[in-house]
């Protein structure tokens, strides 16, 4: 691992500050994955227990996410090449090699995202996968890696290639290790440009009760949180609120466009959907549904229950199919809580309180010094579905929306690695026209000199 970080190094030098070489990567490498999307699926069906349905949406959240930073550097080169004296609201300076090690057992969310982000930044950035479960998918992803990225600027690792001492090397600018626990794994080496991101792998559902007075907090914290990346380990997937407070509820929203049964309300400032909807009477198979649907559309679905019960059992649904991760419950009724927590088999906040763990890092910096948040909750969501809440996709419907997404590289400006023959032939295109023109301004000069003598016979 120490040759492929002196590598890394001497790449850096050489592409530092190089848009082009970062959008060539990204472009790069948004192909190496959906050329082998099928042969990535099945290294990861059985040993990770995803279907193809549920992978090819989180393959569309990358997607989504090179989209982003694909547009934000061609802003920047725009800028750069049209107002060289352009001003940027924070300091967008590469930090030289990073190292991206992820325990996590989704390779997008908690890997490749990463990977990308830093990618656009100019970093020169080592991943590597630790779990056991995707070491076939590291395996097939860096053989395709070798032949198409640049592999001393862009490089994947297997468990078996890594190595925790390395990273204390001079060359290491900085390492983000994520993982599901709390604490470094032993023998991390304890320096400080190693940080430690712990995630969780479960969702969050948010129930508030009919006899909760402060409705207008609830929204409000919905929509603080709505402004963040889809990211986030425990950003609230659904939540579920009583017919009760229903009306007093989308009265807290800025706008509400209604269509038969169902609300579109879009919050303030971040271009979210927020899709309010009668909770279903088939739990297990249209819970499932709203809850990978949700966030990877960019929607929060809220959804109307007839009791706590209701509610109860929506929550009971999702922890048979999913991991729930913890329930945030408003109410005023000290009774309620406990009934809630009694049944429930996750953690139950009180009321008023929602709890994120730290969310994944998405500026490039992982010090936070470039791509900051702002941006994003300013830029991203702009997607708006038009399928109904309840209606699932296939597979090659959502494959036919990102494959769209990204548009082809275009074709390099002048005096940026242009091909040879391409640059004599603007050579001799420009000769040509120089002595079109020299010949135009002869036969001009000579019109007039002619027609000067013969005024002079």
């Amino acid at each position: 691992m120490d040759e492929t970080l002196r590598s890394a190094q001497v790449a850096f030098h050489l592409h530092v500050g190089n848009i082009q070489w970062r959008a060539k990567q990204l472009h790069r490498l948004f192909k190496v994955v959906v050329d082998n999307r099928d042969e990535l699926f099945e290294t990861v069906r059985k040993d990770i227990n995803i279907s193809q349905w549920q992978f090819e949406l989180d393959l569309e959240g990358f997607v989504q996410d090179v989209k982003e930073l694909l547009s934000f550097l061609e802003t920047l080169g725009r800028s750069s090449r049209l107002l060289r004296a352009a001003t940027f609201d924070h300091i967008l300076q590469p930090q030289g090699v990073t190292v991206i090690a992820t325990t996590s057992k989704d390779p997008f969310r908690h890997g490749l995202c990463a990977f990308a982000a830093s990618l656009a930044a100019g970093n020169c950035v080592v991943l590597v996968y630790l779990a056991g479960e995707l070491q076939q998918f590291a395996h097939v992803l860096g053989r395709s890696f070798r032949l198409n990225m640049d592999f001393t600027g862009a490089r994947l690792l297997q468990s078996s290639d890594f190595d925790k001492q390395a990273l204390g090397l001079d060359v290491v600018a900085q390492t983000l290790f994520i993982s599901d626990d709390s604490e470094l794994p032993a023998g991390f080496p304890n320096i400080e440009n190693v940080r430690h991101l712990p995630v969780s792998q479960g969702i969050s559902v948010v129930i508030v009760d009919k006899d909760f007075k402060s409705v207008g907090n609830v929204v409000a914290i919905i929509k603080s949180k709505l402004g963040q990346n889809w990211y986030e380990s425990d950003e609230p997937c659904i939540v579920l609120i009583d017919e009760g407070i229903k009306d007093q509820f989308l009265s807290q929203m800025n706008s509400v466009q209604t269509t038969e049964n169902l609300k579109k309300i879009e919050t303030a400032g971040s271009g979210r959907t927020m899709t309010v909807g009668e909770a279903p009477s088939d739990l297990r198979q249209a819970l499932g549904t709203i809850v990978f649907e949700g966030p990877r559309r960019n929607k929060l679905p809220v959804l109307v229950t007839t009791s706590l019960d209701h509610s109860l059992d929506c929550t009971s649904a999702l922890q048979s199919q999913h991991n729930l991760s913890q329930v945030a419950m408003f109410s005023n009724s000290k009774d309620n809580m406990a009934y809630v927590a009694r049944f429930s088999r996750s953690n139950v906040f009180s009321a008023g309180e929602i709890v994120f763990r730290p969310p994944i890092i998405r500026d490039s910096l992982l010090t936070g010094a470039t791509f900051s948040p702002e941006y994003f909750s300013k830029h991203r969501y702009q997607y708006h579905s038009s399928l109904p809440l309840l209606q699932p996709e296939g597979v090659e419907q959502i494959r036919a929306r990102y494959q769209r997404t990204i548009k082809p590289l275009p074709t390099e400006p002048r005096g940026e690695r242009i091909d040879f023959f391409v640059q004599m032939g603007w050579f001799v295109h420009g000769v040509k026209t120089l002595m079109g023109i020299s010949g135009l301004a002869a036969a001009y000069g000579a019109f007039i000199l002619a027609r000067k003598c013969l005024k002079a016979l």
